[in-house]
């Protein structure tokens, strides 16, 4: 299988660009979410869209770095890490309810909560 149409077959490229006096309030992480979460799923629901693909800025991701030596100190091993991260965070993945040509998004977002 391969997709509908190849790169050379976008018909419509566009750029999110903060008016002058706010363009130092928006990170490019920042303008990439507003562009996978709000911007990209309603110009989805217009007819005949087939596909929108997002390029550009920073996609938002957390890391977990640990210091060997301090989880040695306090007794910790990695796999408690992981299990602790694991336990502590979920993220699913939505879709959308159609309703009168409106898109209701549905996206379920992790938590961490210390215990």
């Amino acid at each position: 299988m391969g997709p509908i149409t190849t790169g050379l077959g976008e018909i419509y490229q566009y750029t999110i660009v903060p008016e002058e006096e706010y363009d130092s309030l928006y990170t490019p992480t920042e303008l990439r979410t507003i562009q996978d979460w709000i911007v990209k799923r309603q110009l989805a629901m217009i007819p005949g869209v087939v596909e929108v693909n997002s390029y550009g800025g920073h996609i938002k991701k957390y890391e977990v770095a640990v210091d060997p030596e301090k989880l040695k100190a306090m007794n910790v091993n990695i796999t408690e890490i992981f299990e602790a991260i694991k336990n502590n965070n979920e993220n699913t993945g939505g879709s959308y309810i159609e309703k009168d040509h409106k898109a209701y998004f549905i996206r379920g977002e992790g938590l961490t909560k210390i215990d």
